[in-house]
């Protein structure tokens, strides 16, 4: 094989590996769990709840969410759901402890609702939030304990850093390997001595 040949395979072989190892890189990145963010969102949006901050709020909702309640009342649509909020920014919330599973969070919390002209209600819910793309696309109520048992969406494999990064290391030597040049195997001389030993021979019988 001619020295070009081979520096041709070594070179396709480098960047075969090269592209290779981006992938993995990258698809070990977007393997992340679906609901690692949904925790954050969720944050939020209570805190903007606390807060009153009903565009705040809304921030963190998709383009067409959807609001329920055990006791019948909901909507869908940004319109709908910024109304029911608009309602409940009125109510006073303690909220105990968030609990992610997949791309839901759940969480219990006490609610002290104050009407004008009704007396102070006190009651207690659970709260299902299902979050996609980074934004809250059903949020829904469940009050007294009426809370059915939910299903944990399916969890990805997701490497660290300890595994990335041998596994980075990896992929640049075996690329370095393969693209350093190597010098072609020395040819063996050929050799003149047989040529000469048969002419001296054809020259002394020519002589003698």
């Amino acid at each position: 094989m001619r020295v070009a040949d081979v520096l041709g395979l070594r070179s396709r072989a480098f960047w075969a590996i090269v592209v290779l190892g981006l992938l993995a890189v990258g698809g070990c990145a977007w393997a992340a769990e679906p609901g690692a963010d949904a925790g954050g969102v969720v944050q939020r949006f209570i805190q903007a709840r606390g807060a009153g901050n009903l565009d705040a709020t809304m921030d963190c909702f998709a383009e067409s969410p959807e609001m329920r309640s055990s006791l019948g009342v909901g909507g869908t649509g940004r319109d709908a759901v910024r109304a029911i909020m608009a309602a409940r920014l009125a109510n006073a919330y303690t909220v105990g402890d968030l609990r992610v599973e997949g791309n839901q969070v759940v969480w219990s919390e006490h609610v002290r609702r104050n009407v004008w002209g009704a007396p102070v209600a006190n009651f207690d819910e659970d709260v299902v939030a299902t979050v996609v793309g980074g934004r809250i696309s059903s949020l829904v109520t469940y009050v007294g304990g009426a809370h059915p048992p939910t299903v944990a969406a399916p969890k990805l494999v997701s490497l660290s850093t300890d595994v990335l990064v041998p596994l980075g290391t990896l992929l640049l030597v075996a690329a370095a390997v393969l693209a350093w040049p190597q010098t072609p195997p020395l040819q063996p001389r050929r050799t003149t001595t047989g040529h000469l030993l048969a002419g001296l021979r054809d020259y002394v019988a020519r002589r003698g």
